[in-house]
């Protein structure tokens, strides 16, 4: 029951991140040496949506995990950007490389829900800082209902990760007792 739970609260949370995550990468910056920020935000919502799916499906095969992983950023490199781009590229490849490395350890493993623990921390690692910037921010001008979304994504992070984190190290203690 708690790894169905979890499946569906890291397809939620990996969802509602990745639109941050794209909605971030699209926000003009003015500073250009931080550029990759908003790809490590999707990229670890794109890793959590694959865990998610491993941790419901954990017979899945790791090879569609893992293309499910890279058709994600394609996809939105063909539909959003539409040009050659060095950097993404290297994203694009970074996305496969580290979820095969996750994948591949937790079935070497046999705790599928590791890539979602892995990929919640990350992103609760990720928007965590942003969210107390942003509370700090508008607790000091009164503008706190403007900034819900960013305080739920941050609360939802962390759900998620503590979630996962039952599942995935509770599971074999129970596999070793039964």
């Amino acid at each position: 029951m708690i790894r169905k739970t979890t499946g569906v609260f890291c397809l939620g949370t990996a969802l509602v991140a990745g639109y941050w995550g794209g909605r971030a990468m699209f926000t003009f910056s003015p500073d250009t040496s931080l550029f990759w920020l908003p790809m490590i935000g999707l990229g670890a919502a794109i890793l959590l949506l694959v865990g998610g799916l491993f941790t419901l499906f954990p017979k899945i095969r790791e090879m569609w995990l893992v293309l499910l992983a890279a058709a994600i950023p394609a996809t939105f490199w063909v539909v959003f950007l539409r040009k050659f781009s060095t950097p993404y590229c290297i994203f694009i490849a970074s996305v496969i490389l580290v979820t095969w490395a996750t994948v591949t350890w937790a079935s070497a493993s046999r705790r599928p829900p590791i890539v979602a623990f892995i990929a919640s921390v990350s992103l609760a690692l990720f928007w965590l800082p942003v969210s107390f910037g942003t509370l700090r921010s508008s607790y000091l001008t009164a503008t706190v209902l403007a900034n819900v979304p960013i305080v739920a994504l941050s609360l939802l992070t962390i759900v998620t990760s503590v979630l996962s984190g039952l599942t995935a190290f509770r599971a074999q203690e129970r596999r070793k007792l039964a």
